[in-house]
């Protein structure tokens, strides 16, 4: 099904008719209001199900990985199509969590599936997701930068915040534009523009919705943007060699608590990543279905650790109070084969 949304996404833009594009957007909004995992797959078994039918259990054969790769296609399409960044956020939250929870960390093995509790089953053999996740990965660059025109002039789009660069023609000029970033550990990052020559264009930067601030510094000056479809806006000017752009944004732990088939229970973000309880990192308390969110849930960034990993308070009837426990992004939990769950029970007043 969802390969054939992006097929009306090809014919729209290969007949120029807009009108194939209206079921797609209808489309969007039902999956991603009833159908989307926090993660940013979705279906069972192959299949889409009723509203909010979203088990977690490896048993219900959850979020194929081609189911993953085909929605990071279609939100791709859609964000070309459109230059609405609701797609750029979308196509983040997947490629960080679900795609890359699909991958063992060694990157030659796949998951089928890919549950939000359990343990990951990867998958040696020959099958459609082992093609299909390396597309799903190979799509990802294509969504860091793009280009479009605003106001009769060239626009860059900034729609990554990692460390990275993106060369491309813009007012007729060769332009480089190096980011140099402290994302996902500090909301921190900069902008080097390095034209062939003076070049005048506009600037869009995805304003992410975990970040409860943005904040744009040109060249030192701070700049106050307007907003234009989810993109803070750097209005037309001419950039020369070494003109720089400083970004700062909102990053820390968010909450989640969850509603229908996960009421009663919460998840943990950071910043776009959904983290998860992980057994293995946590041998000293129990096992993930038997401990709770605490009431007052200071969360952090665990000092020294290798890549992200956060540490929240938790309690459980087998605990003397409340205890320190590491999360770790959904892609990197599992890893080593034990048990992990996404959602675990929220605080309830013993």
């Amino acid at each position: 099904m969802l390969s054939n949304l992006v097929g009306l996404c090809e014919l729209a833009r290969a007949t120029g008719d807009r009108k194939f594009v209206e079921p797609v957007l209808n489309a969007w909004q039902d999956i991603v209001s009833k159908r989307l995992y926090i993660t940013g797959s979705a279906s069972q078994s192959e299949h889409f199900h009723d509203d909010f039918e979203l088990p977690n259990q490896s048993g219900s054969h959850v979020a194929e990985t081609c189911v993953t790769t085909t929605w990071i296609q279609l939100n791709l399409q859609l964000l070309r199509l459109t230059g609405d960044a609701k797609f750029g956020n979308e196509l983040e939250k997947t490629i960080y969590n679900h795609l890359a929870a699909a991958q063992n960390p060694r990157g030659d093995d796949w998951c089928y599936f890919t549950p939000l509790e359990g343990q990951k089953p990867y998958d040696a053999g020959i099958t459609c997701c082992h093609s299909s996740g390396p597309r799903g990965m190979a799509l990802a660059p294509l969504a860091a930068y793009l280009k479009e025109t605003s106001d009769g002039a060239d626009a860059l789009l900034v729609s990554t915040f990692e460390t990275s660069s993106v060369a491309l023609p813009l007012d007729g000029k060769e332009v480089k534009v190096e980011q140099h970033s402290k994302f996902p550990f500090e909301g921190v990052s900069e902008l080097l523009v390095h034209p062939a020559q003076p070049a005048r264009f506009s600037m869009f930067v995805r304003m992410a919705p975990w970040s409860e601030s943005l904040r744009l510094r040109v060249n030192g000056k701070a700049l106050s943007f307007s907003a234009q479809h989810g993109w803070a806006v750097i209005p037309a000017r001419k950039w020369s060699a070494g003109d720089r752009v400083d970004i700062v944004f909102g990053l820390g732990s968010k909450l989640v608590r969850g509603e229908h088939g996960n009421k009663g229970l919460a998840a943990l973000e950071w910043g776009p990543f959904v983290l998860a309880f992980d057994n293995a990192r946590n041998s000293k308390l129990p096992s993930a279905g038997e401990i709770e969110f605490s009431g007052d849930i200071p969360a952090g960034l665990l000092p020294g650790g290798k890549g992200l990993q956060v540490m929240a308070n938790v309690e459980s009837a087998k605990l003397a109070g409340t205890k320190p426990a590491v999360f770790v992004p959904f892609a990197d939990a599992g890893s080593t084969g034990g048990f992990y769950r996404v959602w675990l029970r929220e605080y309830a007043q013993h």
